[in-house]
């Protein structure tokens, strides 16, 4: 296992979704992301997980939480989500299984990649959009 080549094909493949402006492996905060920066995508690795069972190898799961973070510009009237929800849909289809195979191998990397779970908190009242992708990285 080579963690550094996992999370960075992870990062791969999510950094060019259409409508990004910035994207990074190194969080920042929204409030130091301006507006000429987003919608911003930052990716953080999380705790991982291990799971043994008597007589057979430790099973890995490593975790990354994908911050995506859209702030509506000058005059937008419609709801913050109308900007986040495609890219939400571009991750999902980047995460998406591999044809025939039906997991999501990060290259042949890892065993399964997929989205966990997603928090979104639109931010109405202070002008800021993020949601939380959680991603979970099956390694063996």
């Amino acid at each position: 296992m080579n963690r550094e080549a996992i999370y960075q094909a992870l990062f791969d493949r999510v950094k060019n979704l259409s409508g990004l402006v910035t994207a990074s492996r190194t969080l920042r905060h929204w409030d130091d992301v301006p507006l000429v920066e987003q919608p911003a995508l930052f990716q953080e690795q999380v705790p991982e997980a291990r799971k043994r069972q008597r007589g057979l190898p430790p099973v890995l799961t490593l975790a990354a939480d994908l911050a995506l973070y859209v702030k509506p510009g000058e005059g937008f009237n419609a709801a913050p989500s109308q900007q986040l929800n495609p890219l939400l849909d571009a991750l999902d289809a980047a995460l998406a299984p591999e044809p025939a195979k039906e997991t999501q191998t990060l290259g042949g990397l890892v065993e399964d990649c997929w989205i966990a779970s997603i928090d979104i908190y639109e931010g109405v009242a202070v002008g800021q959009t993020v949601a939380i992708v959680r991603v979970q990285i099956l390694v063996a």
